[in-house]
């Protein structure tokens, strides 16, 4: 695969809950962004397909006082026509529907604020996608080139050459997803694994508890029919601490950047 210095990198963290996605990102993010990790800056970013969710799922927590009903749907309302698009000319939803999507979200059970709200995550998903099944992938493509276009504005301004950007995407597990991501100019795939017992535990460490049919829901299952042959890395995370987990995958990425540098 040869790189583009002139595009951003994407990688795609594959993996069911508890394999450690997110792990890697809250681990390199940070520090690229303190210059901890290497000599020459290298920009790291990151993305989630369920970042808008994320969104509605910190509304539905969060606020409280007054008139915090109207406040959470007008929440909900604005992140679904971030998601969804605002005119039906470009394929968003008519105004009645925008209305009844919301009102559904935000009926949804919720869990309290401090656990994670894995559960109206995938219900919330659910809704989004009666519209439009590929909603998710549709934003996060727009997203990350509205990333992209603000660092070389950011290093334009200032007079700067640009230097190479990376985003990670966290939560790929679909094959619309995983698609998505390999057909970018320098996109590549991570497979994450781990033995399901060493997930089950990571799960009820970090959140609490474990309902037994997340392991079970749509997209998780979803992995299974990604091609093997797409990802470009696969770590075994069963017996691995996060920290080699993100060390491995910095390496990796290392690796492709020294490679593009030669080749350019």
């Amino acid at each position: 695969m040869t790189f583009d210095q002139n595009l951003p990198i994407i990688i795609g963290l594959v993996g069911e809950a508890g394999t450690g996605k997110d792990s890697v990102a809250d681990y390199l993010v940070p520090l690229a962004r303190s210059g901890a990790l290497h000599e020459e800056q290298t920009v790291f970013d990151r993305i989630a397909f369920a970042q808008p969710l994320k969104r509605m799922a910190t509304a539905r927590q969060k606020i409280s006082g007054y008139k915090a009903a109207d406040r959470t749907l007008y929440d909900i309302h604005t992140t679904l026509v971030e998601l969804l698009g605002n005119s039906p000319l470009y394929g968003a939803p008519d105004y009645d529907d925008l209305i009844s999507m919301t009102r559904k979200i935000f009926s949804l059970s919720c869990e309290p604020d401090g656990d994670k709200p894995r559960k109206f995550l995938q219900e919330a998903a659910d809704i989004c996608k009666t519209h439009s099944e590929n909603c998710f992938v549709i934003y996060a493509k727009l997203k990350m080139q509205e990333m992209y276009r603000q660092h070389l504005y950011d290093h334009k301004q200032n007079d700067e050459i640009a230097p190479p950007f990376v985003v990670i995407v966290t939560d790929v597990r679909l094959m619309s997803e995983a698609t998505m991501i390999s057909a970018q100019p320098n996109g590549l795939l991570i497979r994450l694994s781990a033995e399901p017992n060493a997930r089950i535990e990571r799960i009820q460490k970090r959140d609490g508890w474990l309902d037994p049919k997340r392991l079970g829901h749509f997209t998780e299952m979803e992995i299974a029919k990604i091609d093997p042959m797409m990802y470009n890395l696969i770590i075994d995370t069963t017996d691995m601490i996060e920290k080699e987990v993100c060390e491995q995958v910095y390496e990796f990425i290392q690796q492709k950047l020294q490679g593009a540098s030669v080749n350019a």
